[in-house]
């Protein structure tokens, strides 16, 4: 399985949409600490983006902007997710070297598997990345600042508990990707699946049932919940944590189940 992982990456080491990918969320980060850098005083603070709330810094600095980036990527990565799709699971029908693979016996389970691991590696690229080019801009504008008693600890369970849930999200696109080989189709369902919480409990509402309780595992609120560096309670972690293991667990389960069957030419 590892001479597999190699190889795909190598091959997808020569797609220009994995470079613009990154490119993407490099300017993303970096823009977004430089925009508000160069907004005056006055009109930071808290506004609301679709709902949600963005907590605008009113100095830049490492501490700040890392604070800032984190309330983002529930927006920008989670849209980011999908052309990872096409650079890593998409091509696996038209891939010759995969063909070849489960002719000598390598198991489809195995084969879906190292897809999954593609894409948490890719994630984990995007993420850090986004995270750390921003960061290090804040930091050189205006120094790391001030930390309190906890601050690190906090970092790493909100950094931690947004790559989780984007790894998450990574599981289900693989399974839309390998499911669907249209991709208008897949970007369309790609969205549907991720607001699907949403969508069920707006419906509910309207025909007065209260179905609010799905909205725990929706994982764009959950990622932007999960990216506040106050302490998180063991509740809203047990949540985070249950949605995202949900997703994962359902999507690779239909999908290793899917991919047995499917015909690969």
């Amino acid at each position: 399985m590892m001479n597999l992982i190699r190889a795909d990456f190598y091959r997808i080491r020569k797609s220009w949409v994995i470079y613009a990918t990154f490119a993407v969320a490099l300017i993303a980060s970096i823009g977004l600490i430089v925009l508000v850098h160069l907004t005056e005083p006055p009109i930071r603070g808290t506004f609301n983006l679709n709902g949600v709330d963005i907590i605008v810094p009113t100095i830049i600095n490492g501490v700040n902007g890392i604070g800032f980036l984190m309330q983002i990527p529930h927006f920008l990565l989670t849209i980011l997710v999908l052309p990872l799709v096409f650079c890593v699971a998409v091509p696996i029908f038209t891939d010759k070297t995969v063909k070849n693979d489960i002719a000598f016996g390598m198991s489809r389970t195995k084969l879906y598997a190292s897809k999954l691991i593609e894409m948490a590696i890719l994630i984990t690229l995007l993420f850090l990345l986004y995270v750390g080019a921003g960061t290090l801009l804040a930091t050189i504008i205006g120094g790391f600042g001030a930390v309190s008693p906890g601050f690190w600890a906090s970092l790493l369970q909100a950094l931690g508990l947004q790559l989780f849930l984007l790894i998450s999200l990574g599981c289900l696109a693989i399974f839309l990707g390998l499911a669907i080989k249209k991709p208008a189709v897949l970007t369309e369902l790609y969205f549907v699946f991720i607001l699907l919480p949403t969508i069920i409990a707006i419906i509910a509402a309207l025909i007065n049932i209260n179905l609010s309780w799905l909205l725990h595992f929706d994982l764009m609120s959950n990622i932007h919940r999960a990216g506040s560096l106050i302490q998180i309670d063991a509740y809203n972690i047990l949540i985070i944590l249950g949605a995202g293991a949900a997703w994962m667990a359902l999507s690779s389960a239909a999908g290793i189940a899917m991919f047995r069957k499917a015909e690969i030419k």
